[in-house]
């Protein structure tokens, strides 16, 4: 099925409304987009957009973290995107499904859909008399269905929530230390893992020594990690462990003092972006041409700095137990802040199937 052309990116790609929303019987109205909140309240934003083009308070909108699950893939949260992406998504996802619900309500109550107005989810008659509602609809599986081409979000002058200040739903749990991060996550016989890096690129483990009281090492050639109880415990064992740990050691990278002269005698390639028309076409100036040539330069990059994230990884052993290692490096196909194509932990435990809970930068 060839998706319509006019709908946002993100609705060509998961044209199911139910993926987006889901209106509950409580009068709750529950957001699931693929977009993941790292502190850019996102979470205020699409809870705002959801609100106006459904017609309720924006206090009945639960937007829930972005899962593997349930959530659409919107790829990666990057680039300042989210609400331009996810939130257009769902204005017109919201504006479909309350047309959906206007036209079931219209034809049973005989209220021409015209005539029929929404109050904080509850759809009125021109007397006043209540048709109908969101929340006596949810069981229906009005949403069970393909979002239509011929979405027609409201008008700029008709939002009356979005634009507007709004207290930050993300901000109360971190100003009082709830736990809201996915290194917040305490699983039922969960350890905590530490990667011992090497020195350099390319450095070969030579020698490991004994692990410390209450720590087990998981070595598989270079790769060596740390496994405790507890994240203090494994951050100390890590800090302990490191100096001892015997290194091999190769050059790898260029002298950085002398990469200039290696860029300049290495391999190049030459490309005409733009030439000059011929002297007989060029315009006549009135005073003599002056020529300016820039010398441009910038520093040399150095390799970017590894980023410690988090993933909470829990497979099921054959022995039964349920094994969660955090501070996991992960990586996909072509992003690594993109869970979606199929990220896998470092660990090498190859479990038959992992899902990924809130996670983050991406993530």
């Amino acid at each position: 099925m060839t998706a319509p052309a006019g709908l946002p990116a993100s609705l060509n790609a998961n044209r199911r409304l139910s993926q987006w929303l889901r209106l509950r019987a409580d009068g709750r109205v529950i957001v699931t987009p693929g977009k993941v909140e790292i502190g850019q309240g996102i979470l205020t934003a699409l809870a705002q957009i959801v609100a106006d083009e459904l017609d309720v308070a924006w206090e009945r909108v639960a937007v829930e973290a972005a899962s593997t699950d349930t959530s659409p893939n919107e790829g990666v949260t990057s680039g300042s995107r989210s609400v331009q992406d996810s939130g257009l998504a769902l204005r017109h996802a919201c504006a479909a499904a309350r047309a959906i619900h206007v036209a079931v309500i219209a034809q049973r109550s005989g209220v021409p859909r015209e005539a029929l107005r929404i109050e904080d989810g509850r759809f009125l008659a021109p007397d006043g008399r209540m048709v109908g509602s969101y929340w006596a609809e949810a069981a229906s599986g009005l949403l069970d269905c393909d979002i239509p081409a011929e979405v027609t979000p409201k008008a700029p002058a008709a939002r009356r929530i979005a634009g507007w200040a709004a207290p930050r739903l993300d901000l109360p749990d971190k100003v009082f230390g709830a736990p809201r991060y996915i290194h917040d996550l305490r699983l039922p016989g969960m350890r905590f893992a530490r990667m011992l890096r090497p020195p350099s690129r390319g450095a070969r483990l030579a020698a490991v020594p004994a692990a410390p009281p209450g720590a087990r090492l998981v070595v598989d050639g270079d790769f060596l990690a740390i496994v405790c109880d507890s994240e203090a415990a494994v951050a100390a064992a890590a800090s302990r462990l490191a100096p001892r740990i015997a290194w091999q050691e190769r050059d790898t990278l260029p002298d950085a003092a002398r990469l200039p002269e290696r860029f300049k005698a290495g391999p190049i390639e030459t490309a005409n972006i733009a030439s000059p028309p011929p002297a007989h076409r060029r315009p006549a100036r009135a005073s003599p041409e002056r020529r300016v040539l820039p010398a441009l330069s910038r520093p040399c990059l150095d390799r970017p700095k590894l980023r410690r994230g988090a993933l909470v990884g829990a497979w099921r052993a054959r022995s039964g137990g349920v094994v969660a290692l955090p501070e996991h490096l992960w990586s996909a196909p072509r992003s690594r802040h993109d869970p979606w194509p199929g990220a896998r932990a470092s660990d090498r435990a190859s479990p038959r199937r992992r899902r990924l809970l809130r996670p983050q930068w991406g993530r």
